[in-house]
């Protein structure tokens, strides 16, 4: 269960990341107009915030389906 955490940590540090660096290399190398870019920049923002969060409800939806698990083992553990 800590592994998953880590991953999921891990995971959006990653996402985050890559989102500043894509957004920075984009500004430097695009031969676009201001208004341009930031519409476009405001579109992959949106992307990515749609995709960063429907990851996280996958996550936090598997988490809770282990943490269920778990207190189940535990209550027949301790019902033994």
């Amino acid at each position: 269960m800590s592994n998953n955490a880590s991953s999921f940590v891990a995971f959006f540090f990653g996402l985050l990341t890559g989102a500043v660096i894509g957004a920075a290399t984009a500004l430097l190398l695009a031969p676009m107009s201001g208004l341009e870019m930031r519409q476009q920049l405001a579109t992959q923002a949106q992307s990515e915030y749609e995709r960063a969060k429907l990851e996280y409800q996958k996550q936090t939806s598997k988490l809770r389906k282990q943490s269920e698990e778990l207190d189940e083992q535990l209550a027949e553990v301790e019902s033994e």
